[in-house]
C-alpha cells in the first residue's frame, strides 16, 4: 500500500471534514433561528428524498471505482479508456433521467408530504427544482472525482469540494442576516457546487489527457455488469439509513423532523470522522488487495480494526457526557429530546463504528453481491419495526426498528464476508466483539462514578469544551494502556505510525 498517499488521503479528508462540520452546525443554528424549524424540516426532507431519486445512477460509480483499481495497479490504459468512456454516457443518460423523474415526483410533494402544506405550492416547487438541479451535476461530473480517487489523489477533491463548500456556508451566513430568503440561499449553494466541478473537471483534462477518448470502439457496457448488485445494495443502505426522516415527514411533522435532524447531524459528523478515514483508505485497500498478499491483508485488518474500536470508544464516550450540553448551548434547551434516543443513536454509532473496517475491505474486494443478503435482512426489519412504532413512539420508535436491523443482520454479516478472505470464520469476530465492548463499559462506567463525584456545571461553550477535552484527554490514556496491553494489532499499528513519521 502506498502509505504516503493513504495518508495525506486521510489527513485531507478528516482536516477539511472537521473544518466544514463546524461550520454547517452554524448554518444549521441560523436556519433555524432566522428562517424556522418548519424550513430546516423542509430542507432535510428535501435531502433525503433526493437521496432515493439518486439510485437512478444505477451503482455506475461504485463499479467505475473498484474496476479503476485494478487497471491503476495493472497499468492498463486501453481498459481504463474504456470504462472511464462507457461512464461518461452511462452518467449523462442516468442524469437526464434524475432530471426527469424528480421533477414529475415534485409535482405530488404535497400529497404524498401533508407536512409541507403550511407553504405554498409554487414555493415547494421552486425550492426543490433548485435543490435537484445542485443535486444533478454529480451526473454530469462525476469522472473527474472518481478517478482521483481510484489514483489514490483524493486529497486533490478534498481540498477542492471542501474549501467551495465551506465558502459556500459562510456566504449563505451572511446574506442571512440580510435577506431572509431560502430560495435565494439555494441559488447561492447551486453557484458554488457548479464552480467547484467546473474546477475539478479542468484540473481532470489538465492531468489525464491520455483518458480522453471520442471513438465509439471503447464504449463497453460489459465491464459494468456488476452495476445490478451496487444498484440493489444501494437501495437497501439507502431504506436503512435515509427513511427516518422520510417516514417522519409522512406521520409527523416538520418540527419533528427538525428535531431528530439536528441528533442525526451531529452523529453524521462523529461518524464522517470514520467513514472519511476509511473512504479514503478505500483505493489503497483495492490496491493492496489486489496483490494478493493474504497474510498482509489480514494483519493491515486486524490493525485497523483495533484502532477503529479506541477511537470509537473514546468518541462515545465524550458524546454521551456531553451530547444534551452541545445541543443547549447550540440551539437550545427546547432542542434536547430523551435520553432514550440518545442511548439508542450512541448505539447505532457503535454499530456504523464497529462495521466500517470490514465494509472498506467488502467494497475494495468489489464482493456487492454477496452484501446483499445481509442488506436484505437489515432493511426489512428496519423499515416493519419503524412503520410499527412511528405513530405511537415517533423518534423513539423509527429509532427502536434501526437499532434492531442494524444489530440482527449486517453487524454480523459483513465482518462473516471479511472474515472469509482470511480463512477465519465469526467466532474470532464475535469473541473481539466481547472483549472491545468489555473495555467500552468499564472504561465508561469509570466516567460514570468519576463525573458523579466531580459533579462538573456546564455554562457556556468555554466550559464545554474545557469538558470535552478533559473528557478526551482522560480516556485516550485509559484505552491507549488497555489497548496497547492486550491487542498486539494496536500495537502493530502504532509502530507502523511512528516509522512513518520518523522516515526521513
Amino acid at each position: 500500500m502506498k502509505t504516503q498517499k493513504a495518508f495525506k488521503n486521510v489527513f485531507s479528508g478528516i482536516f477539511f471534514q472537521i473544518i466544514l462540520a463546524l461550520v454547517q452546525f452554524i448554518v444549521t443554528k441560523y436556519y433555524i433561528e432566522v428562517l424556522g424549524v418548519e424550513i430546516n424540516g423542509l430542507n432535510s426532507l428535501y435531502v433525503q428524498i433526493l437521496n432515493y431519486f439518486n439510485l437512478i445512477e444505477a451503482g455506475i460509480g461504485g463499479v467505475l471505482l473498484f474496476n479503476l483499481y485494478k487497471t491503476f495497479a495493472n497499468k492498463d490504459i486501453e481498459t481504463t479508456k474504456a470504462l472511464i468512456y462507457t461512464a461518461s454516457i452511462k452518467f449523462r443518460k442516468y442524469g437526464i433521467i434524475y432530471l426527469l423523474f424528480t421533477f414529475l415526483f415534485s409535482l405530488v410533494i404535497p400529497l404524498i408530504f401533508t407536512s409541507v402544506n403550511i407553504f405554498e405550492n409554487y414555493f415547494i416547487y421552486i425550492s426543490f427544482w433548485i435543490m435537484t438541479s445542485a443535486t444533478s451535476l454529480s451526473y454530469f461530473f462525476s469522472i473527474p472525482l472518481l478517478v482521483f480517487h481510484a489514483d489514490q489523489k483524493g486529497y486533490i477533491v478534498n481540498i477542492i469540494k471542501n474549501v467551495f463548500k465551506t465558502i459556500d456556508c459562510l456566504v449563505r451566513i451572511a446574506i442571512l442576516f440580510y435577506y431572509q430568503n431560502y430560495i435565494l440561499l439555494l441559488v447561492i449553494s447551486f453557484v458554488f457546487e457548479l464552480s467547484y466541478y467546473l474546477i475539478l473537471l479542468k484540473l481532470y483534462k489538465s492531468r489525464y489527457k491520455g483518458f480522453r477518448v471520442i471513438k465509439n470502439d471503447y464504449y463497453k457496457p460489459e465491464l459494468f455488469k456488476e452495476n445490478k448488485f451496487v444498484l440493489i445494495d444501494k437501495v437497501l443502505i439507502l431504506i436503512v439509513f435515509q427513511t427516518d426522516l422520510i417516514i417522519l415527514g409522512i406521520f409527523k411533522d416538520l418540527e419533528t423532523v427538525t428535531l431528530y435532524s439536528n441528533y442525526i447531524l451531529l452523529f453524521t459528523f462523529a461518524s464522517l470522522f470514520f467513514s472519511s478515514v476509511f473512504k479514503q483508505l478505500t483505493p489503497s485497500l483495492g490496491a493492496l488487495i489486489n496483490e494478493n498478499n493474504l497474510e498482509k491483508i489480514k494483519n493491515l485488518y486486524g490493525e485497523l480494526r483495533s484502532v477503529n474500536w479506541f477511537l470509537a470508544s473514546i468518541i462515545t464516550i465524550v458524546l454521551f457526557f456531553t451530547f444534551d450540553y452541545i445541543i443547549i448551548l447550540w440551539l437550545g434547551e427546547s432542542f434536547v429530546l430523551k435520553g432514550e434516543i440518545l442511548i439508542l443513536l450512541l448505539l447505532n454509532f457503535i454499530y456504523i463504528t464497529s462495521i466500517q473496517v470490514s465494509t472498506s475491505f467488502v467494497n475494495a474486494k468489489g464482493d456487492f453481491k454477496k452484501r446483499i443478503v445481509g442488506s436484505v435482512m437489515e432493511s426489512s426489519v428496519n423499515i416493519i419495526i419503524s412503520l410499527l412504532l412511528v405513530e405511537k413512539l415517533g423518534i423513539l420508535g423509527v429509532l427502536i426498528g434501526t437499532t434492531i436491523g442494524h444489530f440482527s443482520s449486517n453487524f454480523w454479516w459483513i465482518p462473516r464476508i471479511a472474515y472469509s478472505y482470511f480463512n477465519d470464520n465469526l467466532i474470532s469476530y464475535f469473541k473481539s466483539i466481547f472483549w472491545h465492548f468489555l473495555i467500552l463499559l468499564a472504561v465508561f462506567y469509570l466516567n460514570y462514578i468519576s463525573i458523579a463525584l466531580i459533579d462538573f456545571k456546564v455554562n457556556n461553550f468555554r466550559e464545554l469544551i474545557i469538558l470535552m477535552i478533559s473528557l478526551s484527554a482522560v480516556n485516550f490514556i485509559m484505552c491507549f494502556g488497555v489497548y496497547h496491553l492486550f491487542f498486539p494489532e494496536f500495537r502493530k499499528f502504532n509502530n507502523r505510525i511512528m516509522n512513518l513519521l520518523t522516515k526521513k
